[in-house]
């Protein structure tokens, strides 16, 4: 058994998801008929912002948690964001019908686990608003009901790259494409090297050499050049980042054929087993799983846990002698920030990808 796991943690690392496996998540053909490619989940936002109607002056509902890089689909639209607030199961905590008339809801499947829409839903009918469900964290999942997530509202994001190892790649899936201007949510892309990912792509295809030490290593000295460059070890989003959209990058054919690569099954099943593996190990870390359980037919983004301040660098201890690290999530808005919950800050997650 702790072979087993050892060959999945491994795989975190490696190269494995693009074995070019024929079983398809072409589910309706979803991704040819509804979905438009982008480079950013944030473009993929402001596309269906735009196909809610929404314009400026209007008002976007969504939940304070979240990160703050988001809000720049909203602002370069010159609307307004009006906030909710989660649970510690990041459940909505404010009955939403309670909330202001807003032109656009956003529903958030928190590290690919399902949001009950069925609220967002009847604030919708009450309220004549469009949902927006944000999957950037859940491709591959879906509910109980084997709905996939992304597809259970009238627009959906997805961030593919999130779950596979691709430079950059989003989708906007749009549920009624019948009346929607084909043009106006096709971008021609802009060429742009991300050093970090070509250095991760290097990394990936020696791994079988060099191991995990190896890993950490490199990982410790690319670290020390992003700090030596920018002064932080890990990326930090741009001081504009709640108002300003990046370029569009994604190549559209390219996306759609790395997506066709995924062996699906196998994928799902090494994040699930993880995720079980996982959950024992980190409540005897000391760490607090924000879900109680792994619903059937989701597949995980990672693990997500709280943990306190005394805690985290004993935690982090304890997941490197199993070869993995956490990280903090998410970079609230700066609204948010000073005025959010504790937990809010105390969220930390175990990536299933690196």
């Amino acid at each position: 058994m702790r072979q087993q796991y050892k060959k999945y943690i491994n795989q975190v690392y490696s190269n494995h998801v693009f074995c070019y496996n024929k079983t398809s998540y072409l589910d309706n053909n979803f991704l040819d008929t509804n979905l438009f490619y982008y480079g950013y989940g944030r473009n993929a936002l402001f596309f269906a912002l735009k196909n809610a109607n929404v314009n400026k002056g209007d008002f976007v509902l969504l939940p304070s948690f979240i990160c703050r890089d988001l809000l720049s689909a909203i602002n370069s639209i010159g609307a307004k964001p009006v906030y909710y607030d989660v649970d510690e199961s990041l459940s909505p905590l404010q009955n939403l019908n309670t909330m202001p008339k807003c032109k656009a809801i956003i529903a958030v499947n928190y590290f690919g686990f399902p949001q009950n829409l069925i609220p967002f839903k009847e604030y919708c009918l009450i309220n004549e608003s469009i949902l927006i469900e944000d999957n950037a964290h859940g491709f591959l999942s879906k509910d109980i009901n084997g709905n996939l997530l992304g597809t259970r509202a009238d627009l959906g994001i997805f961030s593919f790259r999130k779950t596979i190892f691709i430079d950059y790649g989003s989708g906007l899936f749009i549920k009624n494409i019948n009346n929607v201007n084909i043009d106006k949510y096709t971008i021609k892309p802009v060429k742009k090297i991300n050093f970090s990912f070509y250095s991760k792509l290097i990394i990936k295809k020696i791994f079988p050499l060099i191991k995990i030490r190896g890993v950490r290593i490199l990982t410790k000295i690319l670290r020390l050049v992003r700090k030596f460059r920018t002064g932080h070890d890990f990326p930090q989003s741009e001081l504009n980042a709640e108002t300003v959209l990046p370029e569009e990058i994604a190549p559209p054919t390219q996306l759609k054929q790395n997506i066709e690569k995924v062996d699906i099954n196998y994928e799902s099943k090494r994040r699930r087993n993880l995720y079980n593996w996982l959950n024992d190990k980190i409540i005897d870390f000391g760490g607090i799983p924000v879900f109680k359980d792994l619903p059937e037919k989701c597949v995980p983004y990672g693990f997500p846990f709280y943990t306190p301040d005394a805690l985290i660098e004993e935690i982090e201890s304890k997941l490197s002698l199993i070869g993995l690290e956490s990280f903090s999530w998410p970079e609230l808005p700066d609204q948010i920030y000073k005025c959010a919950p504790k937990y809010y800050h105390s969220l930390r997650c175990v990536r299933f990808l690196w």
